[in-house]
This record gives structure tokens, sequence and C-alpha cells, in this order.
């Protein structure tokens, strides 16, 4: 479901309240100067939000404010965060820096034969009101919903660069993951492998809106379905549990479906061996009866955004696997 606070778009959405972290190398300069003009605008433009909208600007701007009394800003909402870097060649330029890094935007960035942008931002990029947009970044020419994908899709035949992202929609709880490879897009959560699962990181996994159903014939095995029930209860986080027991029973919270085993969770992990060992112990109870199991899969990801890492579970021939990679 969409929120009204997406912009629709020649068929699809303008994500406006965002989480995210890109990272663009170029490998040689680019043929054609018009990419340099993009990201010179671009990078500029979430520049002048990071300090316009800083959290520090807004406080001192509604305390010194008296017609904004009655409506105070929120900080957690309205503010936009920015900490991006530029390398060209041996010198790293940061936002930090506000003045040096916009001036080697414009200075530097021309005449590199390479370079990389690594950046993450948060906050609303486009503002709506009563169902007309307010741009605070130029829809059209600036913000497609997905930080530079759109635009770099456009060059990535005639250039050879490196280009990943990743997106929390914060009003939506959607989540974007994508990469292009020397002219390709990378189905990145098609890609996963269970190599991922003992990988180390140095942030922890999170999560949201995680679901794991397995369908079978519960009336012929209802003792199947009891265990499996407390495997979940003993496994997960226990304030995750009632989630699940709300559609585990007719009367429960939520709809009833027999076949859910996580309904919505949050499942944060330091490693994800914690989650296949989990998986594992419904396998145990499940691959008996394989052949009789008529659906199952699971939905939601984890992910380390800050070193691009995702991972998801599904259903296979060996049972629920956790499947995922650093891209």
């Amino acid at each position: 479901m969409m929120s009204s606070n997406i912009y629709h778009k020649d068929d699809h959405f303008i994500g406006h309240d965002v989480q995210m972290h890109e990272y663009l190398e170029v490998k040689c300069k680019p043929s054609q100067f018009e990419l340099i003009e993009y990201l010179q605008n671009y990078l500029s433009t979430l520049l002048r939000l990071s300090i316009e909208q800083s959290p520090e600007n807004l406080r001192f701007l509604n305390e010194n404010n008296p017609e904004l009394a009655d409506d105070p800003y929120d900080e957690k909402y309205d503010s936009v965060t920015l900490n991006a870097t530029l390398t060209v060649g041996q010198k790293c330029f940061s936002s930090t820096d506000a003045e040096s890094f916009r001036k080697a935007l414009y200075e530097e960035l021309p005449n590199a034969e390479g370079f990389i942008v690594d950046l993450t931002c948060e906050g609303v990029l486009c503002e709506l009101s009563d169902d007309e947009r307010a741009d605070i970044i130029p829809i059209d020419d600036i913000w497609t919903g997905a930080g530079m994908l759109d635009t770099l899709d456009e060059y990535k035949s005639r250039n050879a660069f490196t280009y990943k992202i990743f997106i929390f929609y914060h009003d939506v709880s959607g989540f974007m993951y994508e990469k292009i490879l020397d002219g390709k897009n990378i189905d990145v959560l098609a890609s996963g492998t269970e190599d991922i699962i003992d990988q180390t990181f140095s942030h922890e996994w999170w999560s949201e809106q995680l679901n794991l159903w397995a369908a079978f014939d519960t009336d012929k095995y209802p003792d199947i379905l009891e265990q499996l029930h407390n495997i979940v209860k003993s496994s997960i986080p226990e304030d995750q549990v009632r989630y699940c027991e709300g559609a585990w029973t007719e009367d429960g919270e939520l709809f009833y479906d027999p076949y859910i085993l996580c309904n919505s969770i949050q499942f944060d992990c330091k490693s994800l061996r914690e989650v296949q060992d989990f998986l594992d112990k419904l396998n145990a109870v499940l691959l008996p009866i394989k052949d009789e199991i008529y659906d199952a899969g699971g939905e939601g990801t984890w992910e380390v955004r800050e070193e691009f890492a995702v991972a998801t579970w599904c259903w296979t021939d060996e049972g629920f696997k956790v499947k995922g990679l650093k891209y």
C-alpha cells in the first residue's frame, strides 16, 4: 500500500522520506559532461539541504520564530543529515567541510580521470502539501525517488562505473537494494548465497517485517504444528512472539492463518548463524513431511546498510535457508 506521502509520476512512486547509502566509483573520465553536471547538481543539493535543514538550524529557527510556537518541528522527521565524501586521486573531500566539498565538485570533479562518491543521507527530500508538490529537490531533474539510480542507469552503457544503493522508505517501510556493475544491473537478492551466514560485519544485522510460513495438512499433523510453534516461541525475540501468536488462534488479535510461523517480526542479530540455527530446528521437524508441504517460503530482509550487506530467508529442497551477500 502506497502512502499519501509518495508522489506518483509516470507509473512509479517518488519516495520523499528516506534513509539511504550510495556508493559510486567511476573508473575513467565520463564521456558525457552532462553526467558530471548532474552529479554536481545532485550532490550540491543534498549538501544545501543538510545545512538548511540541519537539526541545529531547524532548532534555532523554531526557538526564534514565534509563529512556529504552535507547530514545532520534529527533529526526527524534518531534518536532513548528510555524510558524504568525494575522493579524487589521493585527495578526499568531506561534506563536513561544506565549502571545501562544494569547491571540489566544481573544480576537481570535471577534470578527474576517476573518482569515488560515498554518501549516507537521511531525511525528507521532497515535500507534499494538499496533494500538490512543493519541491525541496526538483523532482524532474534531481530526485526520482531512488538517489542517483535512474540517472546512472541511463549512462551505464557508455561509462565504466560501479554503483550501489541501499534505501529505506520510512513511510511505507519499503526497502531497495540495487547495483550497477560495468553496464549491467545486478539482481542483488537473487545473487545471494549461504556463504553470508558466517560472515562477520562491524554492525548488527537489522530487520523489519519478516514473514515465514509452511502449509501442510494441520489436521493430519497437529503435533508437528505445535512443535513448530514452540520452536518459534523459544527462538525469536520474546517481544515478537505476540505477533505470531495473533495469527495462530482463530480468536487472536490478527487474522487467523495456521500456516504462518513468523508474522511480520523483527529479528535483529549479530550473526545470521543465529537465524539459520533457528531455521534448522524448524527443518528438523518439517523435512520428514517435505513431500506433503504444498507451500512454504519467507519474506523480508536483514541488512547492514553501512557495508551494503543484505540477506533474506527462503524455502529450498533442503528446507529453510538464509541467503545473502555483501554487494
